[in-house]
């Protein structure tokens, strides 16, 4: 067992809750000794990889990789699941087309498909009202469309 600086207590080094600490008090002391180390290498990687953050964050939400990302943006033809066109929303800060949305159950976290921003957001608040939709369609003497 071995202690940190920050932490009285002694702690297994294998837990998460040390790994968090252990790099807030490594990025600390990197900050002091050199402010710009990070910026450098935060532009050096995004000329390597412009899409890493968004990479990293599908993994850490979704558990999805970079390949399987692409197998399912080609399985999908690069369109949208739902209404079968490609992703039409300009970022405002980048000026560049959003990738698609990874669309997936918030209960079970299973992934369904990839889908455009508009019917990812339709969908998102389809799912959170379906239950007064069919509740007012099952209601006797409502109108056929």
């Amino acid at each position: 067992m071995t202690t940190l600086k920050s932490v009285a207590l002694p702690v297994a080094t294998n837990t998460p809750e040390y790994k968090r600490a252990y790099a807030r008090e490594y990025m600390a002391r990197i900050r002091k000794s050199d402010p710009g180390r990070y910026k450098r290498w935060e532009e050096a990687r995004n000329e390597r990889e412009p899409d890493w953050r968004q990479a990293a964050a599908r993994k850490r939400k979704y558990g999805v990789t970079r390949e399987q990302y692409a197998v399912m943006f080609l399985e999908q033809n690069g369109v949208c699941a739902i209404c079968r066109l490609p992703e039409r929303y300009v970022n405002k800060r980048s000026g560049l087309v959003d990738p698609l949305s990874i669309d997936h159950n918030h209960r079970t976290n299973h992934v369904r498909g990839l889908l455009c921003r508009n019917c990812n957001r339709q969908l998102g608040w389809y799912e959170d009202a379906m239950s007064n939709i069919n509740a007012y369609l099952a209601r006797e003497g409502t109108p056929d469309g």
